[in-house]
């Protein structure tokens, strides 16, 4: 048994890494008075039920209205975005057969929209359309059949709208939704309390303000039912029924209470077919979980959310108590505690396999340097349909992720069944609409759509809402074989309360008139169906409002405090005590529109360059000539769909992330690296070739000059030129220098095993004095292999995998020089286990040249690194180099340590 002292720890884990300023705790204090009721949550008070309403004869009426809300949650006031002013969100409760008719009012300053999560209902028309706009100053009523054969179970509602996602779900646009009947499929929960737990998070910035920074920046707040830590009552001896639902847009909750005995009888609204014992909680977002939570003894107990991993580039989630279990002795007899062995299992029969008419692969991949998550290698695109589907067929999905974090896939309107993970089968657990796929890993899901009601348009995507409003999202259309006409593949979205013909039997109504229509404006009801009737006509399509309306433009302004401490212990030459630096990276982003914007990376740099006479200028190759103190636009374009034009970073060779040495990481910002074109400025364009079964194939085509313009000058310093100062190859005037690029990324091998490779050839134009241009070629791969990278490891930290590196560089009229010719071989490895990294690396260099004799260079190097979970890592070196008749061994330490001082310092049209 572990017991709490009580309300003064509350605190202390809660709020430490994110104290407000004084400001902001006085505005907190003056703002209280202000704040709705349901906005106000003590600390350490009984856990309260949301506001709820209940269908009536047959029909559930409710209007909800979505606006900005001062949240206080616990001693913090954040800027929060309700429900009827309510963080926790609404409970609504309905019965299979009843109708929700719900008018979902815009009173916030961007567009908004809802889904019902869960739900196997129409998508069109006043139905579960997730596609269909609210603009600000709007309204929407929503007209939903609950069918009579409908599940039984917990569901949730929350906004939907793309780009935008993640800031108004943390912000609270949720709510929790039950179908009545659960209780009758297991019998045994009947005579116990029930208690709807609304899992929620929120990032806030110092002042209050939604953030969005890598966690934990400034920590993350994790509320049940818009509560901080409140008290939850029991009786020893007693059993209570807690259904928790995954509301948070971004974070999943490792939920444990020692003390407290937890037997998992429901997952994602539908009861298992065999009660599981459990240790801890596992819920992630979207994810609903029923379990009978048991107190034994009488006692104060600590329900905690465990330290959260979701892998190597994903988050990590502090520790923080989420409630207080109060169990007080019994006072009477408390209710039995009956077998929950007793399922009904009518609707829980699995899909049968020889009913497989297709099978899909669906990969999931991201990009580090762009910020930008894929589905098939394609962003989100609202006007393209990604997948069609006949009614009536049943299929297998291979879903891949490809990717160094958890991701979580999810399906509008379809239960599907988890066949395997990672190759292994799964026994039948029930129908899911959510489940998590492992890094490098695969889920193999069967999907049945076979509901008539379903036809029509949604969407699948990952539910961590970062990578969804980044563009991990895709369409599906379901389509009726039989109807009269089948839509074509690239017909535009649906229209609200448009009807169909080939599906004209399962749409849902036109509403009645919303309680705060007014007029017939658009955006209410009867304005609606005027718009429908203009846009069958023709005459208003451009009008309609589509998933981003309100997220552009978006201006980002990120800062990144990056302090390290290094030395140098070289064999011979001079040390090098350790010596502190401090650069600062700022990123500047407007973005008009999905297609088009403007990004720059400002580097400001305070390091004293190494001498040029130092004994070990070759010997370490990757120290180059230092920048003084000063800054410069390393990047600075913009992106028009496809093209980029400025100065940019072309990803070519892969080899600048092993180089040996223990400062690789820098290697690529240095003067004299030799392996990336790194000042670019000029134009670029890449071309995706996706392929379901052969990873992502990409051309990328590059014209540029290496940047000689005031973009390249560090401040109050000119470093002059980069490349090859005494020769001038690449120094033109003209964008002639030309580089071709093949990548092909993620290419399954066997099991979870994933390779990439890439090929490149550069052609640099002769300038100043060199005798001739140069060429490049060059040819690398790097292979992935998952140790053990379970969902469940991972999540605990301990996500495991090997990756092997080789890269072979070969350059012609080596700096300019004819028949000068210069060749590298790059083999490494590198291991990852939870915050540990090793890697091992070694290069081959062979130099010819007709008046020198032929030179053999090697470096090895051994590179240990630990990540601390505050943003600061812990790395020591130990690498020999041999260059020419010399060599020499050293070691160095490194300490870094990376503080955001602003992030989105001005804000988009988002809340």
């Amino acid at each position: 048994m572990v017991a709490i002292t009580f309300r003064k720890i509350l605190l202390a884990t809660l709020m430490s890494s994110w104290w407000p300023k004084r400001g902001t705790i006085f505005l907190a204090l003056c703002g209280l008075a202000s704040l709705p009721a349901a906005a106000l949550a003590e600390v350490g008070a009984p856990l309260r039920t949301p506001v709820t309403y209940s269908s009536k004869d047959g029909v559930l009426a409710v209007t909800l209205i979505a606006a900005e809300t001062p949240v206080a949650i616990g001693e913090r006031i954040i800027d929060g975005a309700t429900y009827n002013g309510d963080y926790g969100g609404p409970i609504l409760r309905l019965k299979p057969g009843d109708v929700l008719e719900l008018t979902l009012v815009n009173r916030l300053p961007q567009a908004t929209n809802m889904h019902f999560h869960g739900l196997a209902v129409s998508p069109r028309g006043h139905g579960d359309d997730a596609m269909h706009m609210i603009l600000p100053g709007q309204s929407w009523t929503f007209r939903i059949p609950i069918p009579a054969d409908h599940a039984p179970g917990v569901y949730w509602f929350h906004t939907h709208g793309h780009e935008f996602a993640e800031r108004q779900v943390m912000g609270g646009l949720s709510g929790t939704l039950v179908i009545e009947g659960f209780q009758d499929q297991v019998p045994a929960t009947r005579p116990l309390q029930e208690r709807l737990m609304a899992l929620k998070e929120f990032s806030p910035a110092p002042d209050g303000r939604l953030n969005n920074v890598p966690k934990p920046a400034h920590g993350e707040l994790k509320t049940i039912n818009g509560q901080l830590a409140p008290v939850i009552a029991m009786q020893a001896g007693e059993t209570q029924l807690w259904r928790l639902s995954g509301q948070a847009a971004d974070g999943y909750f490792r939920l444990a209470a020692p003390g407290i005995s937890f037997v998992e009888i429901g997952r994602d609204s539908r009861p298992l077919p065999k009660p599981l014992p459990v240790r801890e909680i596992i819920i992630g977002p979207a994810n609903r979980v029923d379990v009978l939570a048991t107190a034994s003894s009488p006692g104060r107990f600590a329900f905690e959310q465990k330290v959260t991993d979701t892998g190597p580039a994903g988050d990590w989630f502090p520790p923080q108590l989420m409630a207080t279990i109060d169990v007080a002795p019994p006072t009477g007899s408390a209710p039995a505690i009956a077998d929950p062995a007793g399922v009904a299992t009518a609707q829980q029969q699995p899909i049968p396999a020889s009913a497989v008419g297709n099978r899909r692969l669906i990969v999931f991949s991201e990009d580090k340097t762009t910020g930008l998550f894929f589905i098939n290698h394609q962003t989100f695109d609202m006007s393209r349909i990604d997948v069609r589907v006949p009614l009536g067929s049943t299929e297998e999905w291979t879903v891949r992720n490809s990717s160094n974090e958890l991701h979580i896939f999810h399906i509008h309107q379809v239960a599907f069944q988890v066949v395997s993970i990672n190759g292994r089968p799964v026994p039948f657990e029930g129908l899911r609409d959510t489940v998590t796929v492992p890094i490098h890993g695969e889920v193999v899901v069967r999907l049945a759509f076979t509901d008539p009601r379903i036809v029509g348009r949604f969407m699948f995507h990952c539910h961590i809402l970062e990578h969804e409003d980044k563009g991990m999202m895709a369409t599906i259309e379901v389509y009726d074989p039989d109807a009269v006409a089948p839509p074509p593949a690239t017909m535009p979205p649906d229209m609200p309360g448009m009807a169909h013909d080939h599906a004209a039997a399962v749409e849902s109504p036109a509403p009645p008139p919303a309680p705060l229509a007014q007029n017939g404006a658009p955006g209410t009801t009867n304005g609606n169906r005027r718009q429908a009737e203009r846009i069958a006509r023709g005459e208003m399509a451009a009008e309609m409002p589509s998933m981003s309306s309100g997220a552009f433009p978006k201006f980002t302004l990120d800062t990144l405090a990056n302090f390290e401490a290094s030395g140098l212990s070289p064999r011979s030459g001079p040390s090098r005590p350790l010596q502190p630096y401090l650069r600062f990276d700022t990123v500047i982003a407007l973005e008009t529109s999905p297609d088009i914007s403007l990004f720059g990376l400002l580097q400001f740099k305070a390091r004293e360059p190494r001498p040029l006479d130092d004994p070990n200028a070759e010997l370490f190759i990757n120290q180059g000539a230092g920048r003084r103190v000063g800054g410069k636009f390393k990047e600075l374009y913009a992106r028009i769909g496809s093209w980029r034009v400025g100065k940019f970073v072309q990803n070519f060779g892969r080899a600048y992330w092993l180089l040996p040495g223990p400062f690789s990481a820098d290697f690529v910002e240095e003067p004299d690296q030799g392996y990336e074109p790194s000042e670019m400025l000029g134009v670029e364009r890449i071309q995706v070739f996706p392929s379901e079964r052969f990873g992502w194939h990409q051309l990328t085509a590059s014209a540029f000059m290496v940047d000689r313009t005031p973009l390249h000058h560090s401040w109050p310093f000119d470093e002059g030129r980069i490349r090859y100062a005494d020769g001038g190859v690449g120094n033109t005037r003209l964008p002639t220098n030309l580089m071709l690029t093949w990548d092909a990324i993620n290419v399954p091998v066997t099991g979870d095993v994933q390779a990439s490779f890439q090929a490149s050839v550069i052609r640099y134009g002769r300038s100043f004095g060199a005798e001739r241009g140069e060429r490049w070629a060059t040819l690398g791969g790097d292979i992935t292999i998952p140790i053990d990278n379970s969902a469940e490891r991972t999540l605990d930290g301990r996500y495991a995998q090997l990756r092997l590196y080789f890269e072979a560089t070969r350059r012609w009229n080596f700096e300019g020089r004819e028949d000068a010719e210069r060749g590298y071989f790059t083999q490494a490895v590198e291991g990852i286990y939870g915050p540990w990294q090793l890697a091992i690396s070694a290069t081959q260099r062979r130099t010819t040249a007709p008046t020198e004799p032929e030179r053999h260079d090697r470096y090895a190097t051994a590179t240990l690194s630990y990540t601390f979970r505050a943003q600061r890592t812990l790395q020591f070196s130990i690498a020999h180099q041999t260059v020419g008749e010399r060599a020499g061994t050293y070691a160095g330490l490194r300490l870094v340590q990376t503080i955001t001082i602003c992030s989105r310092c001005s804000r988009s049209s988002a809340f």
